[in-house]
């Protein structure tokens, strides 16, 4: 996503549409605002909401509540084994 220096990857844009979420290359859970009035994107300054610790990234690392103020996140703890099986939430 454009804005954050080092990249990011995994973004979320809630329904709201004023901001979008993903995850930077140091596994933080970042916000960038997003104003979409007029004829063009405006992106803001991106800021680390907090960092996630074990996050899976390639199980689909996170997903947003559509009001934007909720996550689940996809972790391990740090040298955990990963469950096999089905899981349902």
């Amino acid at each position: 996503m454009a804005g954050l220096p080092n990249g990011g990857t995994s973004a979320k844009w809630p329904r709201g549409g004023k901001e979008s979420f993903l995850l930077d290359l140091a596994d933080n859970l970042v916000a960038v605002d997003v104003n979409t009035s007029g004829n063009a994107v405006r992106l803001g300054v991106p800021h680390a909401l907090f960092q996630t610790v074990g996050i899976q990234r390639e199980d689909g690392p996170f997903d947003v509540t559509a009001d934007g103020k909720k996550f689940l996140l996809t972790s391990m703890g740090a040298g955990a084994p990963c469950p096999q099986g089905s899981f349902t939430v």
